[in-house]
């Protein structure tokens, strides 16, 4: 089976397979959007989680987006089981100039293939 891939036109991406990330440098506003079109292979799924970087705090620190229910408090998660497109709204504040999405297929070699492109919203 081949590779698991990862692409953007709108971001850098890094990593090898099964991992991958897209980083996007943003312009200060209330958020992006990244559109994700996934195309299922023989792999389970692929779970997205999102990091900023805010040059005001450290030049290189990543902080991840989170979820609250409750009073609990866990990473910002999403998993995609089926081929599709989709529209992921993410806010940012001003000084969060850099975005990174970050790509996990289930299994390496699975031939799973995910287009992700940042836009400004």
């Amino acid at each position: 089976m081949a590779d698991n891939t990862c692409t953007s036109g709108s971001g850098t991406v890094t990593g090898t397979d099964p991992s991958f990330a897209v980083a996007y440098a943003t312009q200060p506003n209330s958020g992006v959007v990244l559109y994700v079109k996934y195309t299922k292979g023989t792999e389970a799924g692929v779970t997205l989680t999102f990091d900023v970087i805010n040059k005001s705090l450290h030049a290189t620190d990543k902080y991840r987006h989170v979820s609250l229910s409750g009073v609990a408090l866990s990473p910002l998660t999403m998993t995609l089981f089926a081929t599709g497109n989709y529209r992921i709204p993410l806010p940012v504040i001003a000084g969060e100039l850099s975005i990174i999405a970050n790509v996990v297929f289930s299994a390496a070699g699975q031939g799973g293939a995910v287009v992700a492109n940042f836009m400004e919203s």
